[in-house]
């Protein structure tokens, strides 16, 4: 009996526990989203998550702050009369990061020629783009908020496509298989050339695409949340129908949901807000990137880009579309990096097949300035047209 009771007494402190950090990450979200809301001025409406809520920003981050917060938190962002809010986002069909590769490849098979043959060489800037293409690369890419941010405001974030490989072949005399990436020869000198060309950038070029802000919030309404509180769907109900004398119902799944709210509301405002947020989405299947309709074009357009302008594994360009088998001292001549794998495997006098397949990636650096460090890394798009 002893025992029944300290289990009992031990299921209920986890239960206390457990409310107790609900009710913390409650409390964080409503303060972080009072404080988002008074740094840019605005009113908002967020679909509370179950996760802990990011760092406030001492500085506005405008509008593509919010749309980061939105796609890091897999919400979308709608403006209804000035006022932010945020709803779950239909899925893409993937889970993961994927759908990301392709938007990329979407802008990138947009540019111009000639800009998409400097992408293939030296790079591009972020300010290259036009203010879409601009916003999309940087919700696409894998960076922290503020590093996006940052790169936003100074227009200094450099990309640029670059061609690697998936090797794969057989030890003559082991048997043993290997594979590996073999990374580009050019990434590393393009990195160098990246941070000696990498200056503040004149005022002309600060950035438009971080410069447009939440629009002021409208003051009137009968319903009122003030500077903001994370209620129940039925508490947001029960107030919305003492303020306008109507009763409302909504599906009974959705009452215990929580949710931010603040500013002002007139009838017709809030009823086209909870459309939004009361819309349960339906179960879709899903399907893969490459299946999208303009993945195969966009895939093909890179390709011919980096085969013309790209240094690869071989002469004539071939590699940036085709999977190619060739001599292992034929690709040790013309990749520094592969020599350097056989020579310390002990093959550089044998003979042997390699396959390669080509895999495209989008090299991204954005200096450091006086309290942030350098963001650098490779971001692979894989075998495309594969």
């Amino acid at each position: 009996m002893l025992a029944y009771i300290v289990a009992v007494i031990a299921l209920v402190g986890q239960h206390a526990g457990s409310q107790t950090s609900l009710e913390q990450r409650d409390a964080d979200w409503q303060n972080y989203l009072r404080d988002l809301s008074a740094t840019e001025g605005t009113r908002v409406v967020f679909d509370c998550t179950p996760f802990t809520p990011p760092s406030s920003s001492r500085e506005p981050i405008g509008l593509l702050g919010l749309d980061i917060l939105a796609e890091r938190t897999n919400r979308r962002r709608v403006d209804v009369e000035g006022i932010q809010v945020f709803v779950r986002k239909q899925p893409t069909g993937a889970k993961d990061s994927s759908y990301s590769v392709l938007e990329l490849m979407r802008v990138f098979a947009g540019l111009e020629p000639a800009m998409l043959a400097n992408l293939c060489t030296d790079g591009i800037l972020l300010s290259d783009l036009s203010d879409d293409q601009a916003r999309t690369v940087l919700l696409a890419l894998p960076i922290e908020p503020e590093d996006c941010l940052r790169a936003a405001r100074s227009q200094r974030l450099r990309i640029a496509l670059d061609l690697s490989a998936e090797y794969e072949f057989q030890d003559p005399a082991t048997g043993k298989m290997h594979t590996g990436l073999l990374l580009g020869d050019r990434f590393g000198k393009w990195m160098l050339d990246a941070r000696k060309e990498a200056g503040s950038p004149s005022s002309s070029e600060q950035s438009r695409v971080f410069s447009a802000r939440a629009p002021k919030p409208p003051s009137d309404g009968e319903l009122d949340f003030g500077d903001g509180t994370i209620l129940t769907m039925s508490e947001i109900l029960e107030r919305a129908s003492k303020a306008f004398a109507v009763s409302y119902f909504i599906d009974s799944r959705l009452d215990r949901s929580k949710y931010f709210f603040s500013g002002n509301f007139t009838r017709e405002r809030f009823e086209t807000t909870m459309r939004h947020l009361s819309y349960v989405i339906p179960m879709t299947e899903g399907v893969p990137f490459k299946d999208a309709p303009d993945y195969l074009e966009s895939a093909r357009m890179i390709s011919q880009a980096l085969a013309q302008n790209a240094t690869p594994y071989n002469k004539d360009g071939q590699l940036a579309s085709v999977h190619r088998s060739l001599q292992g001292a034929e690709l040790a001549a013309t990749s520094r990096s592969f020599n350097n794998i056989i020579k310390g495997l002990g093959l550089a006098a044998r003979d042997f097949n390699v396959l390669l397949k080509p895999v495209v990636s989008v090299a991204v650096y954005l200096p450091s300035d006086d309290t942030n460090g350098q963001v650098a890394f490779r971001l692979n798009l894989g075998q495309l047209g594969s």
